[in-house]
């Protein structure tokens, strides 16, 4: 091989330097691109509604990451999430504490999980967290940290307490009632009965459920003539006078008020009945059993707080913010990011996301498609929102997708990018469906409580008497009062026709106290000044110790019966002769 000349070294060691130098410029512009890609993340972890954070996954659980906005959501800088390893459990609520402590190495062995808790704020004061993380293991297969958001759940946990409160309230003054309540299924089979119904049938609850209702009129033909007499009368019937057969056969002369249930597309859908024993009563009875048709039918409804429950329920915040995603903010909104988890919870990679413009719209349900495309321009106006809807995965199936998102703006205001979360909330969707069934329920109970046509009322033991807690809006009408008088005025002389009355009246109350409750009969002024004739009779619902708390009682106006059996026995006196 001939020696290189002079200059052909000097070209070959020009051409070395040039090489070097492009490898020198392509190592600067991918140093660049990585720190742009990683201010990024840190932008959107920081505009994300979930925080998102990585602990230790055993032991003290301590947190090794915590994005920016936990101090936003919960007021601790990253700083003191990571550096304290007993932060985060220091900071759990006393009573979830060991729930959440016992439940963690369970979850962990399944490879992910979600928690609910309570956590305490920097300012004081604990806020439900929606906790969902996954396990991420080393090369030995071994847990090796948890990754996952924790998402404030507090408004929709406060809405479902009070959702939970109403529905066990009112179903304590069901049961509490001193009327058998019965209501049955568009088929006439028993649905629900209340304590008073076991007690005036013989059955318990679980022997009559299912069955048909006849089973408590001895035929049949009792059942239907109820039921005729319903629809012959615009759907409710007052004051009926049948005879219901016990469970060891006897015959019991009962009073019956009852009305039609129907759905909500109008049809019949069952009844409701409310069942009051005259056994004690038959001989009044015999005489005045076309006397009713004409008393109250209803308890005016009180729905207000149960419809505001209602209401609050139906927004549950139950974010579980696996995805975090940026889209254009008009158009068909085409992502120009997506997080590595979108694949698990939508089975798609991030790039299918991206390389497609109308990957996102196109696959949302067609009955909702619609819907949130009008909803996207209010809210982007607006700064940000949530959606509810359904999104096609990999599968072909429809997942119930929470989409939480907020507008970045640029300098002239303009929308530049939608930065937010995508959460599988199919659980709780069907949560959401299961509450709804309760509410049902609940506006059932409800309905039990209106067909009543009696005045009912509470009472607690005060040291002057009995103070009012509770009054019907029927009392009006019955007694000229307004249930803001009852509750507001202690019951004294001025209301009895004269003091022995009165002292024989409390005598009579102190001691059916003791009894747990009975009836009682007094004569009460009415508001234009004249005494009637009214039958008291009320239950007691006692403390933990077992001490009288509460009376709760059914109030019936008598003055019509007696007049109307008067005339009764003034005319058969005068077909006899």
């Amino acid at each position: 091989m001939e020696p290189k000349s002079k200059d052909q070294l000097i070209q070959e060691l020009r051409e070395r330097v040039y090489a070097l130098e492009e490898i020198e410029s392509d190592r600067d512009a991918i140093e660049k691109e990585l720190k742009s890609t990683r201010q990024r993340l840190q932008h959107l972890l920081a505009v994300s509604p979930a925080i998102i954070y990585t602990t230790k996954a055993s032991g003290d659980y301590a947190c090794t990451y915590v994005s920016e906005n936990l101090q936003a959501i919960m007021g601790y800088t990253p700083q003191e999430m990571t550096t304290d390893p007993k932060c985060w459990p220091d900071h759990l609520h006393p009573q979830d504490a060991r729930r959440v402590v016992d439940e963690c190495p369970r979850l962990i062995e399944r490879g992910k999980g979600t928690l609910e808790y309570r956590f305490r704020r920097r300012e004081g004061g604990y806020i439900w967290i929606l906790d969902t993380f996954n396990v991420v293991y080393d090369d030995a297969g071994r847990p090796l940290e948890l990754v996952g958001a924790w998402a404030d759940i507090t408004d929709g946990k406060h809405a479902e307490q009070a959702a939970i409160e109403a529905q066990r309230y009112l179903t304590s003054l069901i049961e509490s009632s001193s009327d058998a309540i019965i209501s049955t299924d568009k088929e006439g089979k028993i649905v629900r009965v209340n304590e008073s119904a076991e007690r005036l049938f013989g059955y318990r609850a679980k022997e009559v459920i299912s069955q048909p209702v006849a089973m408590l009129y001895g035929s049949e033909a009792a059942a239907k003539e109820v039921l005729r007499e319903m629809r012959k009368r615009g759907g409710t019937v007052s004051a009926l006078d049948s005879v219901a057969r016990a469970k060891d056969g006897s015959s019991i002369p009962v009073l019956i008020s009852a009305s039609m249930l129907h759905d909500e597309d109008g049809r019949e859908a069952g009844t409701v009945g409310f069942v009051t024993d005259m056994r004690e009563r038959k001989r009044d009875q015999e005489a005045l059993q076309h006397a009713y048709d004409e008393l109250e039918k209803r308890v005016e409804e009180r729905t207000t707080e149960l419809n505001t429950a209602r209401e609050r329920f139906q927004y549950l915040l139950t974010v579980t913010p696996g995805i975090i995603y940026t889209t254009e903010p008009s158009g068909s909104y085409t992502c120009t990011f997506v997080s590595e988890n979108v694949d698990p919870v939508m089975g798609f990679s991030p790039w299918e996301m991206i390389e497609d413009p109308g990957f996102w719209f196109s696959r949302l349900h067609p009955e909702d498609a619609p819907r949130v495309a009008a909803q996207m321009a209010p809210l982007i106006e607006r700064g940000g929102g949530a959606l509810e809807y359904r999104f096609r995965n990999r599968a072909g199936n429809y997942i119930w997708i929470q989409d939480t998102f907020r507008v970045i703006r640029g300098e002239g205001g303009h929308p530049l990018e939608l930065v937010g979360s995508w959460a599988d909330i199919s659980y709780h969707k069907q949560a959401e469906q299961a509450l709804g069934e309760r509410m049902a329920i609940m506006k059932d109970l409800q309905t039990l409580v209106a067909a009543s046509p009696s005045v009912i009322y509470t009472t607690t033991q005060a040291q002057d008497g009995y103070a009012c807690r509770f009054v019907s809006e029927n009392l009006t009408p019955i007694m000229g009062y307004l249930p803001w008088e009852m509750r507001d005025i202690r019951p004294s002389g001025q209301n009895m026709s004269i003091p022995k009355t009165l002292e024989r009246v409390f005598g009579e109350v102190k001691r059916l106290i003791g009894q747990g409750g009975g009836t009682v009969e007094y004569r009460f002024r009415h508001r234009r000044g004249h005494y009637v004739w009214v039958q008291d009779s009320f239950t007691v619902v006692a403390d933990r110790e077992g001490r009288p708390k509460d009376i709760l009682a059914v109030l019936r106006h008598w003055v019509a019966v007696l007049k109307l059996g008067a005339a009764y026995r003034r005319e058969h006196r005068g077909l006899v002769r």
